[in-house]
């Protein structure tokens, strides 16, 4: 299975999706960048853990909020395919309840969004490297 967005149509319009991204990129210049695009490019309702839901104390409450919106975008602190046990719970939940889900990777100006088909477990005593996303090749967007 491939889901492609598809920006041209306005698919995503009128969805809600989720936020995923470390602790560590909270408040960043890029976090900003990325929550602008999926706001108002993909004209969706975006939920950001620290912008919208505070502290919600354990890592499997927001991994319960990730799992019922209608799609999940999830940046890494690494900008790359490695997850935090954070978003690597979120992303689970979501996946197990049959959401979409994409990787998002900043480069410069542009924003590469990939549909993410499984995640695998790799270090489980690493809390910053958990685990990572097998993906598909990246669809490229502008940054404003």
């Amino acid at each position: 299975m491939y889901c492609n967005l598809n920006l041209e149509t306005g698919l995503t319009k009128g969805l809600t999706a989720y936020f995923s991204h470390s602790l560590s990129t909270y408040g960043t210049k890029n976090e900003k960048r990325i929550f602008k695009f999926l706001s108002n490019e993909l004209q969706m309702e975006v939920l950001c853990p620290n912008q919208h839901l505070g502290d919600l104390k354990y890592l499997s409450n927001y991994a319960e909020i990730a799992s019922e919106v209608d799609i999940l975008f999830i940046w890494s602190e690494s900008n790359d395919i490695g997850l935090s046990k954070g978003c690597f719970d979120e992303a689970k939940a979501a996946i197990e309840k049959g959401k979409q889900l994409f990787l998002i990777e900043v480069h410069g100006d542009e924003l590469h969004l990939r549909w993410i088909s499984n995640l695998i477990k790799e270090f489980e005593g690493n809390l910053n490297d958990y685990g990572i996303v097998i993906c598909s090749e990246a669809e490229k967007y502008k940054l404003k």
